[in-house]
């Protein structure tokens, strides 16, 4: 059998947190890595591990780089590490290394998921067989996803026959030829069904999001079955199921989809909209300012608190200036957050992911520092939204807006009042107001999460910032990385 190397390995000990210590070390295994499950846990564990890296979601593609293209920030100094990445200079020294680390490792990871899926029938009796294979089917597929949507086209203008990017379901290394959107998207489509059917009896689907089903102390601990809201999940593969119909431009599709999940897990205690015991919490012990209990797959950054603090000066930080320190637009509070009908001081988001010190107004939603570093104990602090309810929650209302307003407005509301907001009167209400409302909806929930700009270039729409950028696909299309067109057997 051909060797294949992995710089990964399988840490177990005898805390509640075990979940939180799979995760991989400078250990090369051999083949026989893939003859046991522990050895696709830990295969599975350096995929996740892979996806907190800074180039990815442990900070550029979250709250970093992918943040300064939709003017949450404000950065005018010409001197300011973000400053040309904020101009949409994709090709300039100091920007074309986050598309090109983003372009390689995500593909890294999926040939890393094809791995994986190759060697699975290895342990075809095991009874976690399906869900290894749903979750590296989900992951391989949500890693696809992220780049489509950052390199491939602007559907919505270029239609679905336009080239998009590689759609890699095998084993190598070497470029393999761009598909077209519809292709692309027909192949997302069928690794989800399929994910999703390998994932019908996820233990998610009954329990907590946050249950260890670890229940024998006499046996080897099982990763799998421990935090399933923190991995690839049913619920996570089904919604993004309706996000690549969203995508497509389905939105009937994408609508039915998002209803089913929002009706089943109305019956379920895995996942719910936030109540305001999660964020006022008495004690102010793991209080949950983020809203984690929405996340159906969240993910776990052990070190979040050394990757953030990198950009986002905490609350107690004396130091203002820097080339790397990065603040809200101050007026994103008047223009956004409390401005009316819609807005509200009120407005859990307002008051929990903001604060001023210093005579400065700081973005403080991963703000950690009144914890020891990297404390276990304080989980929801840790955790970073990839696949939330809360989108669910928008794909339905958008789905509906121009055949249903009153159904919208009921599910908007739901999300409203979630946030401590006032529900929305349907009198007077006409779908293009509605649809203003979203999307303002879509930009207050989503700071420091990495998902705005993408639903500009969903909708091809100008950018919201303090002098508004027209929609291009100039802006909305990175650049592929040039070796990728060298080699391209395009």
């Amino acid at each position: 059998m051909k060797k294949i190397l992995f710089i990964i390995t399988l840490i177990i000990c005898c805390s509640c947190d075990k979940y939180l210590d799979v995760q991989p070390s400078n250990v090369a295994y051999e083949p026989d890595l893939f003859s046991t499950r522990s050895g696709f846990e830990a295969a599975l564990a350096n995929v996740y591990f892979g996806l907190t890296s800074t180039d990815l979601y442990g900070r550029e593609m979250k709250y970093g780089f992918v943040e300064t293209l939709v003017g949450y920030y404000k950065i005018t100094s010409t001197s300011h590490e973000l400053y040309e990445a904020s101009q949409y200079n994709y090709l300039h020294s100091k920007v074309n290394p986050f598309l090109t680390n983003f372009w390689n490792e995500s593909y890294n990871l999926i040939n890393q998921c094809n791995i994986i899926l190759q060697n699975l029938d290895n342990i075809k009796d095991d009874p976690y067989y399906n869900i290894i294979k749903g979750e590296t089917l989900g992951l391989r597929s949500l890693i696809h996803f992220e780049l489509l949507k950052y390199f491939g086209p602007c559907i919505s203008v270029e239609g679905l026959s336009a080239t998009a990017i590689s759609y890699r379901d095998k084993v190598d290394y070497v470029a393999t030829k761009f598909s077209s959107a519809q292709e692309f998207i027909d192949f997302l489509i069928r690794d989800l069904e399929e994910a999703e059917l390998a994932l019908q009896n996820d233990p998610v689907i009954t329990n907590s999001r946050s249950a260890n089903l670890n229940t024998n102390q006499y046996e080897q601990y099982n990763s799998l079955i421990d935090k399933r809201g923190e991995r690839i999940n049913y619920y996570g593969v089904k919604a993004m199921r309706a996000m690549v119909y969203q995508w497509k431009g389905d939105a009937s599709k994408a609508g039915e989809i998002a209803e089913e999940i929002i009706a089943e897990l109305k019956l379920s205690p895995t996942f719910r909209l936030t109540i305001d015991s999660d964020l006022n919490n008495p004690t102010g012990l793991n209080v949950d300012i983020k809203m984690n209990m929405e996340n159906l797959f969240g993910l776990y950054i052990r070190d979040l608190k050394t990757k953030a603090t990198y950009y986002l000066p905490e609350l107690a930080t004396s130091v203002l200036e820097s080339n790397y320190y990065i603040y809200p637009d101050p007026n994103l509070g008047s223009s956004l957050y409390t401005e009316a009908p819609h807005g509200s001081t009120n407005d859990y988001r307002f008051g929990k992911w903001f604060g001023y010190n210093l005579a400065q107004w700081r973005f403080i939603k991963y703000d950690t520092s009144s914890l020891p570093v990297n404390n276990t104990e304080y989980s929801n602090f840790y955790e970073i939204k990839m696949i939330t309810l809360h989108q669910v929650y928008m794909i339905a209302c958008e789905s509906l807006v121009d055949t249903n307003l009153q159904k919208s407005i009921d599910y908007f509301n739901e999300v409203r009042v979630a946030r401590s907001l006032t529900a929305l009167s349907s009198t007077g209400m006409t779908s293009d107001t509605l649809k203003e409302y979203l999307f303002k909806e879509v930009r207050k929930e989503s700071i420091g999460d990495g998902n705005l700009f993408t639903t500009y270039k969903r909708m091809f729409r100008n950018i919201d910032r303090e002098i508004n950028v027209n929609a291009s696909l100039s802006i909305f299309k990175f650049p592929i990385p040039t070796e990728e067109l060298t080699y391209n057997p395009n």
